[in-house]
């Protein structure tokens, strides 16, 4: 996501498509599904994702900052998103 909107910015030409498998855009780790879901996905939880995070980004990064979680990021003028829901499938299950 960080990549195409770069492209975007510099005015260079976007790729037809992208398949985003799992991409992490919110290393705020704020996402409501981390309680409604953290007794059915064996794999995610809101405290492992907080240690990754922790790992990932040096001391003071600030996590809202669009080049480190594309959700906050301006996302205009990219291709098409197709969201399929798959219910009762846990994180990553098509891998």
């Amino acid at each position: 996501m960080v990549l195409i909107n770069r492209l975007r910015d510099a005015g260079e030409e976007l790729p037809d498509c992208a398949w985003l498998v799992s991409p992490w855009t919110d290393l705020t780790v704020s996402g409501e599904t981390l309680a409604t879901k953290n007794a059915v996905d064996p794999i995610i939880c809101e405290g492992y994702l907080g240690e990754l995070a922790d790992a990932y980004l040096p001391a003071g990064t600030d996590r809202k900052d669009p080049q480190v979680s594309p959700l906050y990021a301006d996302l205009k003028c990219l291709p098409r998103v197709t969201l399929e829901i798959w219910p009762r499938m846990i994180h990553a299950w098509h891998l």
